[in-house]
């Protein structure tokens, strides 16, 4: 048997929980005068939506330039990893201008980078029209003409 699960709103401003057909009185106040705000069919969703409901605008705020901040991190932290990458793919590139998965593998494990292995970096700058094989052991950089 599914249940129905209401979200309430007290005069007082207190939001609550509560079963469909169970009488209501506020967590905070006592009071019995309130409106159903929105219902769920799951206890679980309810749950979060009076925490989410009770939580002062002030915090709600807060967590949420935390986790956009948090987020910003992330991306920049992405494109510094990207730059440390082509960076040891270029230390990893001979005086004659060939890179090789060995070298490569050298220059990421004085980094300490070990995901994405040199396999999966060649490939992928070969795919991308960055890389070109030279022999079956060594690339060569394609040469942008301005």
């Amino acid at each position: 048997m599914s249940h129905a699960w209401h979200l309430l709103r007290c005069e007082c401003g207190h939001s609550y929980g509560r079963i469909s057909g169970g009488s209501g009185r506020c967590t905070r106040c006592g009071s019995s005068r309130f409106r159903i705000v929105s219902e769920y069919g799951d206890s679980r969703l309810l749950a979060d939506a009076v925490a989410d409901a009770n939580m002062p605008k002030e915090i709600a705020q807060d967590i949420a330039s935390r986790i956009s901040e948090k987020a910003s991190n992330a991306e920049v932290n992405q494109g510094n990893s990207r730059s440390k990458l082509l960076w040891a793919m270029y230390e990893a590139t001979d005086e004659y201008g060939q890179l090789s998965i060995a070298s490569l593998a050298e220059e990421l494990a004085k980094l300490g980078i070990f995901e994405p292995t040199p396999d999966y970096l060649i490939g992928q700058a070969e795919i991308e029209g960055i890389l070109i094989r030279h022999d079956p052991n060594s690339w060569t950089w394609l040469q942008q003409s301005s």
